[in-house]
C-alpha cells in the first residue's frame, strides 16, 4: 500500500506506520523538495522529485541522490487512543 504524509490540525507532517506516527520535516534534505507530496510505501519515504527514500523509523537514507538523513528518527507521537 502506498500512501502519502498526512498534515494535522496543529500544522506538524506526519507519516504513520503500523502503530506509530513519526514526524518528518517540511522539506527534503536533498534540494528541498516539499516533503507532503512524498510517497509512503510502508516504512519508506520517497521524495516525489528525486526519489531519495527514508526510513522513516530511522531517518537513515536508504538509496537516491546524496543528502543528509531525516532529522526526526523514531516514533515521536502520541499513538491516537492510547
Amino acid at each position: 500500500m502506498t500512501a502519502s504524509p498526512v498534515r494535522l490540525s496543529d500544522g506538524r507532517l506526519v507519516v504513520r506506520h503500523g502503530t506509530s506516527e513519526y514526524e518528518i520535516p517540511e522539506h527534503c534534505p536533498h534540494l528541498g523538495a516539499p516533503l507532503d507530496q512524498a510517497y509512503l510505501n510502508g516504512p519508506f519515504l520517497r521524495c516525489a522529485w528525486h526519489g531519495a527514500t527514508f526510513d522513516v523509523r530511522t531517518g537513515e537514507r536508504l538509496r537516491g541522490p546524496a543528502c543528509p538523513n531525516l532529522p526526526t528518527p523514531g516514533p515521536n507521537l502520541p499513538t491516537p487512543g492510547k
